[in-house]
């Protein structure tokens, strides 16, 4: 009998923690997807040059939102604001050319603890910096990134 309620115990947790991966081949369909997004899902964007004007919030801990190949996924023109405010997300595999930063704030914002920055490529962008770290966030990494050419906002 506690086989048994072990078995279905283990079942139930396998079923509730089943982690998804997606392709959107749209910047707006994947903004739609964070609101759902779990802990250990990951969202990919095709390749493909894009032009985003808002603020992306990443809210849910633990997810990955990915260029589906690195360095493939190229915002290009766009006046955006991402804000990472969950715990244990990676972002990854982005471009950001020619770039500005909505409301001349920062290009990437992160609130959140033990997040990850991972093979970005930052570009001509204007705005006040590229990535910002927000005070009382700990345990974020930049890896393997490229920070150039930025242009002060005026």
């Amino acid at each position: 009998m506690l086989l048994l309620l072990l078995f279905v115990l283990l079942l139930g947790w396998c079923i509730n923690s089943a982690s998804v991966s997606t392709v959107f081949d749209t910047i707006t369909e994947l903004v739609s997807a964070l609101d759902d997004a779990a802990e250990g899902d990951t969202l990919y964007l095709a390749a493909g040059h894009y032009s985003y004007n808002g603020t992306v919030v990443i809210k849910p801990d633990g997810i990955t939102v990915a260029a589906a190949t690195s360095g493939a996924a190229v915002f290009v023109n766009s006046f955006l604001n991402i804000k990472i405010k969950g715990d244990g997300t990676t972002l990854a595999g982005f471009q950001f050319i020619n770039c500005h930063a909505a409301g001349n704030d920062n290009l990437v914002d992160v609130f959140g603890n033990n997040n990850r920055l991972v093979d970005l490529n930052f570009n001509g962008c204007v705005g006040d910096k590229y990535v910002c770290i927000r005070a009382g966030s700990a345990y974020n990494t930049i890896e393997s990134s490229n920070f150039e050419n930025k242009v002060c906002a005026v």
